[in-house]
């Protein structure tokens, strides 16, 4: 019996599914850069897609959103290695 396992040709910047998130649970950004203690400005580059999620962003999200860091850490990672 053969197994399909799922490989997506395509990766998506953290910062698009951040927007899902902060959608889905009706927080605004200026709530969540409150939360994780850093200015809109770089709150509203991570969701256009034009700041990277380091490790230190990584885990004020997971602290912020309860998200693993592990998560918002692949996500990029996959980003970074699909746009290659």
């Amino acid at each position: 019996m053969k197994t399909w396992v799922f490989r997506p040709d395509y990766a998506i910047h953290p910062g698009e599914y951040l927007t899902e998130v902060l959608e889905t649970r009706g927080l605004k950004q200026c709530e969540l850069s409150d939360r994780m203690g850093v200015n809109e400005n770089l709150q509203t580059n991570l969701q256009k897609g034009t700041a990277l999620v380091d490790q230190n962003i990584a885990l004020k999200l997971e602290q912020a959103l309860g998200i693993s860091s592990t998560i918002w850490l692949n996500l990029m990672d996959n980003f970074l290695c699909k746009k290659r």
